[in-house]
């Protein structure tokens, strides 16, 4: 590097020629191991080289202690392979050990010479509550819970929105992305309902260990029926959304050229409900036809 080299602030250069021998060396070595965010019931670790390896040979050199089932695929966006995650059931605030044995082979032909023996610590699970599933219809006719895993809370906040329905189809276009862009999508709720109220839930459960707790929303319903959002917050801070549809009215609809024919049925028995008022909205909120289900819960929309 030659003398002058200017800084990329201030009036300081380089003050004199400077030189240093890289070495080059085909061997395959281990940069680094460290862990990466644990995920529900299952964590990884990042394994860094200095060369892609070969993947298809690469778990019978990896081994874990204390012993568990293990699984090695390159990370995404990894492209030459030198970054691989190896995946198990690893806790929180765990230390495990692994070792990489001499033998690993890269792409390139070389090998490791000798084993690496190394011990990972996992930190404690950063507070996190998250609904449990993603299922959209909530009977009308139960308990209405819904299910949230939490870790590391001794309570959550869970906030009910409904969508008007006038806005129903803007709803359901913002979600697929028609009118936003795409990281609009989980705020597709936003302006077109009203908060109905909030919900605290305490949660027991062990230190660094996922619970399940069932939240009851027919409270904030009093029997309202039609679509909602529902929100898991943390410390006035949204975590996790989805949202819900109160019916115990199915449909299913079936589009040919010059037609669409729908048939409504309950979830509950499956028995089809007649009279329904069915009614078909282009993406833009226009009414394109309308009719009613007869006696076997058909309405044929032209």
């Amino acid at each position: 590097v030659l003398k002058g080299l200017p800084g990329t602030s201030g009036p300081r250069r380089l003050p004199a020629d400077s030189s240093w021998q890289v070495p080059l060396t085909p061997e395959l070595a281990l940069v680094s191991l460290a862990p990466e965010p644990l995920n529900g019931d299952k964590g990884s670790i990042r394994a860094t080289f200095t060369a892609p390896i070969d993947l298809a040979t690469a778990r019978e050199f990896i081994s874990v202690s204390p012993p568990m089932p293990v699984t090695v695929q390159s990370t995404c966006g990894s492209w030459w392979q030198q970054d691989v995650r190896i995946t198990g059931a690893f806790r929180p605030a765990g230390a495990y050990t692994i070792t990489v044995r001499a033998g690993l082979r890269g792409r390139s032909g070389a090998a490791l010479t000798n084993d690496i023996v190394r011990t990972v610590y996992f930190p404690d699970a950063a507070p996190s509550v998250k609904l449990a599933d993603r299922h959209t219809y909530l009977s009308a006719a139960g308990r209405m819970a819904v299910p949230f895993d939490t870790i590391n809370v001794d309570r959550f906040k869970v906030r009910l929105t409904r969508i008007y329905p006038n806005n129903l189809v803007y709803f359901a276009a913002e979600r697929e992305g028609l009118h936003s862009r795409w990281w609009h999508r989980t705020n597709a709720h936003e302006g077109l309902g009203h908060v109905l109220g909030e919900l605290e839930a305490p949660v027991t459960a062990d230190h660094n260990r996922m619970a399940r707790t069932g939240v009851e929303l027919g409270g904030l319903l009093s029997g309202r029926r039609g679509a909602f959002q529902v929100e898991a917050r943390l410390n006035d801070s949204r975590m996790d959304s989805h949202y819900l549809v109160v019916s115990d009215t199915g449909l299913i609809a079936r589009r040919s050229r010059s037609s669409l024919l729908v048939w409504a049925n309950s979830i509950r028995t499956l028995a089809p409900i007649p009279g329904a008022d069915i009614r078909l909205f282009s993406r833009e909120n226009q009414a394109l036809a309308s009719g009613f289900t007869d006696t076997n819960g058909l309405a044929q929309l032209t």
